[in-house]
């Protein structure tokens, strides 16, 4: 055939979930993000001149009083993001001095802050010095031939000492050369030093280029990169590295994302108000979240009010779900069934989710939906996220009933999800208590995952798990909690849990290894107390004290027989 032989791999299932098990067993399992990716990345304005009077280009001192900014105005934040003003010029890799006189100092005091610092690149090498150490490497236009390792690891070399070692944990990679259809017609020539050209890499010169950065940094730091492309390519969901775009809020995109593992997420841009409710929804209920501020440099608090509530209200929710979704992330590793799952993955037998692209499931319990006119609820119960109502489902409900900016959200019967309390960033402070929502409903299980956020120790070990199991009988609820898996010498630091189990009705009793609790008078009184329980509007909270062992809630009757999970010979 023109242009060279195919290889075609066809991979049998019989699910959906076994299908995508074995495409990792081909091209890779993800390697964990780095725990703060999870949280807002904020682009700052870097413009030069697009729709603006004038250039504006951001340098340091900006960027210090934007950040103070974002910790003054208690709005989550993890990722401080540049546009290529950073540098001297387009494409450039060199710190534009007037801006930045002190790049090491001023990504010193972003990590002081909590921020991860991630600056624009691109490809295409026009640094004169850089260029001149590349160009036995490089082919037209400064192009670097991502498949002679002595080149990448010459470049990566440069970087270390540029960039990497002043603090740079990440980028937003822009140019994609070989995927732009027009770029290639009009010079279908332009070849690298292996000899092909851009139009036989097309997205894979993007993905490999990628690759080793991430390889290369993992050897050199043991610590996780993170990086913001526009392009990838098979094999891409074996890294932090996400696809972005500008091209609106793309629902299917978003949904269609998990048949591969490849991230995918949409950007908030020139956030109005009203007007970008569907993009704030949409970057909320993405485990990367972007707002992409580039061209006005606008901020959450700069618009009325009521929206800036808003705002608040779906960033901290999705800051508050990082523990349930960085579980997720763990079984994408171990399995490659990530945290985004377009509604046939979850529900393969029910055919009506085949042609459904304006919903997903986030993660295996949560579901939500970007078409008020039209909803489809699977088999099974369903709890509207915001107000505890209660829907059965294998049926579509129309011209569903919710203010617009409030994105339908519904929870799966049985539902298990690990949440954080309120943070400026994550690793503000240590995780206290662990709360979990319960929804129970049959027997259902969770498996939550803790490490160190930042390093590749996981890989050896250094990670904790915990086994929680719900079982609801008549007339009781019971909660196991399994003893705590560490292979390695890992574990969270001490803490409480905060058990929100949305029963409906007052339990009357609660137990915890067949002790009863006290049952205290208010939310503040439980918060203040070592332990104990308090019921109101249908949910029972329960504090305790997490000891990593073995441990029995019961709702209602006690129960003592059944193992539970994480239960050995001999423990209670």
């Amino acid at each position: 055939m023109s242009g060279g032989e195919l290889d075609f791999y066809f991979l049998k299932g019989p699910s959906f979930k076994k299908i995508i098990q074995h495409y990792c067993d081909l091209t890779g399992y993800l390697e964990l993000p780095p725990k703060k990716a999870l949280g807002l990345t904020y682009r700052a304005q870097g413009n030069n001149g697009y729709l603006l009077p004038k250039p504006v280009y951001l340098g340091a001192d900006d960027l210090d009083s934007l950040t103070t900014a974002f910790r003054a105005h208690g709005v989550p934040c993890d990722i401080i993001a540049t546009e290529p003003g950073w540098a001297v010029g387009y494409g450039n890799l060199v710190w534009e001095s007037s801006r930045f006189p002190d790049p090491k100092g001023w990504c010193a005091r972003m990590i002081n802050k909590g921020f991860m610092v991630n600056l624009w690149m691109q490809d295409r090498i026009v640094d004169q010095e850089l260029n001149t150490l590349l160009s036995q490497y490089t082919g037209a236009d400064g192009l670097l031939d991502p498949t002679i390792s002595q080149g990448i690891d010459a470049y990566f070399s440069w970087l270390r000492t540029h960039l990497f070692d002043l603090g740079v944990t990440g980028g937003f990679k822009e140019d994609t050369h070989g995927v732009d259809p027009s770029w290639i017609k009009t010079d279908p020539t332009r070849t690298l030093k292996s000899g092909l050209s851009l139009k036989e890499y097309h997205n894979a010169y993007s993905y490999l280029w990628a690759k080793g950065l991430f390889d290369r940094y993992k050897k050199a730091y043991n610590m996780r990169f993170f990086l913001f492309c526009s392009a990838l390519w098979t094999g891409a969901q074996r890294y932090p590295l996400v696809a972005y775009s500008d091209q609106g809020v793309q629902i299917p995109w978003i949904a269609n994302s998990g048949w591969t593992g490849m991230a995918y997420t949409p950007e908030l841009q020139d956030w109005s108000g009203a007007k970008s409710y569907t993009a704030l929804q949409a970057i909320a209920f993405t485990p990367y979240m972007v707002q992409n501020e580039w061209i006005y440099g606008k901020l959450p608090w700069g618009s009325d009010a009521d929206s800036y509530n808003i705002f608040l209200r779906y960033v901290k929710l999705h800051y508050r779900l990082i523990p349930y979704i960085y579980s997720q992330m763990w079984e994408q590793h171990t399995t490659g069934i990530g945290p985004i799952r377009p509604l046939p993955l979850e529900f393969q037998d029910d055919e009506q989710t085949y042609s459904i692209s304006n919903q997903y499931c986030y993660g295996r319990y949560l579901m939500v939906s970007f078409d008020h006119s039209s909803i489809y609820l699977p088999q099974g119960k369903w709890t509207y996220y915001w107000d505890g109502r209660t829907f059965e489902g294998g049926r579509t409900l129309t011209n569903f009933r919710a203010p617009a900016d409030e994105l339908p959200v519904f929870v799966r019967a049985g539902a298990i999800i690990p949440m954080m309390p309120d943070m400026k960033y994550v690793g503000e402070k240590p995780i206290d208590p662990l709360i979990v929502d319960v929804y129970p409903e049959g027997t259902s299980t969770f498996t939550l995952y803790e490490d160190d956020g930042i390093s590749y120790d996981y890989e050896k070990g250094e990670y904790c798990t915990t086994e929680y199991q719900a079982v609801q009988r008549a007339g009781s609820v019971t909660l196991d909690i399994g003893t705590r898996k560490a292979p390695g010498a890992y574990v969270p630091p001490q803490r409480h849990y905060l058990f929100r189990v949305h029963t409906g009705s007052d339990p009357g009793k609660v137990y915890l290894d067949g002790t009863a609790l006290e049952e205290q008078t208010s939310e503040r009184a439980l918060s203040a107390s070592a332990g104990g329980w308090y019921y109101a509007d249908g949910v029972a909270q329960i504090r305790f004290a997490d000891s990593g062992k073995r441990m029995r809630l019961g709702l209602g009757t006690w129960i003592a027989s059944s193992a539970g999970p994480g239960a050995r010979t001999g423990e209670r």
